[in-house]
């Protein structure tokens, strides 16, 4: 029976793999370009046209191409969940600086354009608003339109909601960094006033903050488990630090100067960078920090800090790096973190981005395209 079960699990596998790949299709017909990919929700992507200070944006279906909010129809498109967008117009009607919520199946505004200076849309059906044209927040119910967090004496400056967690950062920022996180069911203080003046993303149960302890403090993070409020990292530690998700953190390391031992043409060659960082130089009087990739939980490297020159995007097991190249131009590839292997070599491209389920290109004044990512995985797979 367990042999029958394992190979009804593994036929069910490829199956599942066969319609991904079908549902995600490498075709040789060029994908649509842009001037570039804004943000990716599902298999719908915010894109612009146009170049300088003239673009246009369109919420997109990335696999037709389909224009859902056509080009020109609003001059910002973000925060897609639930079939509704945050968008916000162009000087129509005079509100430059007004959002509203539109449906994208029935084209309807759900929030008209006007009542807020600011939205942020929550995938659980809550939205973040700036009251009356003001700076001051609330946190309300979009199909009910009552407010969870109301305007009040407290004047909340901040709102940032986490909805995998249920927790929030609420405050004013504007007074010293009065800022805290609740628990958005219970009202209960997570991480009470006046311990951190700043707290970056919540991401996986994790957020980053920063204290007025230290020199450059918005650069200096540390981070803290919210399950039981304990520093994860210290602040002070790295300078600074960009959560990502399954508990991994891109850190960097306080910013340095090439004052230089040996120079050759203005580039600064010392000996413990040779030694531990090949390849890497440093202008002479330059500003420079090391990039690398930690394990929250072990405090392990999993990318050696200072083994690329950056690190950009990382999901689902890779990562974009970037290395130095033969003309001093910074070369990004894609990369397997766990075993280090090449899966886009460097220099195919200009810049490359990762998204659930997709990855985006950039060569030059070509622009921007996205392929799925298992399709792209296959195609390289025997270069």
């Amino acid at each position: 029976m367990d042999k029958y079960r394992k190979h009804s699990i593994v036929i069910f596998l490829l199956l599942l793999l066969i319609l991904m790949l079908a549902a995600c299709e490498h075709s040789d017909t060029p994908r649509p370009k842009y001037a570039y990919i804004e943000a990716v929700y599902g298999d719908m992507a915010v894109v612009t046209q146009g170049r300088g200070g003239v673009q246009e944006r369109a919420l997109v279906d990335i696999m037709s191409g389909e224009e859902i909010i056509p080009f020109g129809s609003y001059a910002q498109i973000r925060n897609v969940y639930n079939n509704m967008a945050v968008v916000r117009c162009g000087g129509r009607d005079g509100f430059i600086d007004r959002e509203g919520i539109l449906d994208i199946v029935s084209g309807e505004e759900v929030i008209p354009i006007g009542r807020y200076s600011r939205i942020s849309l929550y995938s659980n059906g809550m939205a973040v608003v700036n009251v009356g044209g003001s700076s001051f927040s609330a946190l309300i119910d979009i199909a009910s339109g009552e407010y969870i967090i109301p305007v009040d004496d407290t004047f909340l400056i901040t709102i940032r909601v986490n909805t995998d967690t249920g927790m929030a950062i609420v405050g004013n920022s504007w007074i010293g960094g009065e800022l805290r996180v609740i628990d958005l069911a219970s009202g209960e203080e997570i991480i009470p006033v006046g311990q951190y003046t700043g707290f970056g993303a919540i991401v996986d149960g994790m957020v980053t903050v920063t204290t007025n302890q230290h020199y450059a403090s918005w650069l200096n993070h540390g981070v803290v488990d919210l399950t039981n409020g304990k520093e994860v990292i210290p602040v002070g530690v790295y300078h600074p630090i960009s959560l990502r998700q399954n508990g991994l953190a891109i850190v960097n390391t306080h910013l340095e100067f090439a004052w230089c031992g040996e120079c050759e043409e203005g580039i600064c060659f010392r000996d413990f960078e040779k030694e531990d960082f090949p390849g890497r130089t440093f202008q002479c009087g330059r500003a420079f920090s090391l990039q690398g990739l930690i394990d929250l939980s072990s405090g392990e490297e999993i990318l050696q800090i200072g083994k690329y020159v950056d690190v950009g995007d990382v999901l689902d097991g890779m990562a974009v790096v970037g290395r130095a190249g033969e003309t001093g131009l910074v070369e990004q590839g894609l990369i397997d973190i766990a075993s280090g292997e090449v899966i886009i070599p460097f220099g195919i491209y200009d810049r490359i981005r990762l998204f659930p389920g997709f990855i985006a290109f950039n060569q030059g004044v070509a622009g921007w395209w996205l392929d799925c990512i298992e399709s792209v995985k296959l195609t390289y797979s025997g270069s």
